[in-house]
């Protein structure tokens, strides 16, 4: 799927996010999305998911070529942040039988996979308030990435991992990627390394 951003900007009250992007993510590719702190990086994931409107601007979707509307595009996504909001009082097989109510798996992988994948076997039934923040960011990290998609898109992935966990992180990445694009907006080091192609949030220049 592409993504084509036209003379897009954002402003909250009368502060202006970001102004005027013109851009296209192309299908496949690993984009890494910079800028300061408080620059604007989880604001603009919004408005390219579609879960909030540009001020100005049109964001467009495309599958080889064919629009798809944004009342459309929401399964086109997965998605993980450490400030998603998942069901604390419900265990992990409860979240991922609901989750998958709507979505669609990845091929190859079954709804038992996702603890596997997560590493968590041993917590399977306990409810997800009793986690602690990195298990609860693996656990959204699996599930993100065992969902039927086009594009993965991360917040900040990394935030609560250790450096065992990381190294579990980019192994994910390998493996269940597949042919997806994926869009990491980070300024950890780590998580940077992982993407071909830079966009800067607050001066959009591509660069490889």
């Amino acid at each position: 799927m592409d993504i084509t951003f036209q003379q897009v900007s954002k402003r909250f009250s009368y502060e202006w996010i970001f102004r005027n992007i013109n851009y296209t993510f192309s299908s496949g590719e690993k984009i890494r999305i910079v800028g300061p702190n408080g620059s604007g990086k989880s604001t603009f994931l919004r408005v390219l998911l579609g879960t909030i409107e540009p001020s100005n601007g049109k964001v467009e979707y495309f599958d080889k070529g064919e629009s798809i509307s944004v009342q459309q595009v929401y399964n086109r996504f997965s998605f993980a942040a450490p400030y998603m909001d998942l069901p604390g009082n419900f265990t992990m097989e409860e979240i991922i039988r609901f989750h998958f109510t709507y979505r669609s798996l990845l091929v190859g992988i079954e709804e038992k996979d996702v603890i596997e994948m997560a590493q968590l076997g041993k917590s399977k039934r306990k409810f997800f308030n009793q986690f602690s923040s990195g298990m609860k960011q693996r656990f959204k990290l699996a599930l993100a990435f065992s969902s039927q998609s086009s594009v993965v898109v991360l917040d900040e992935p990394t935030t609560n991992l250790d450096v065992d966990t990381k190294a579990w992180f980019e192994k994910l990445v390998e493996d269940r990627l597949g042919q997806r694009s994926l869009i990491i907006a980070t300024n950890e080091p780590f998580d940077l390394q992982l993407c071909d192609i830079e966009f800067d949030v607050m001066n959009y220049k591509k660069k490889s």
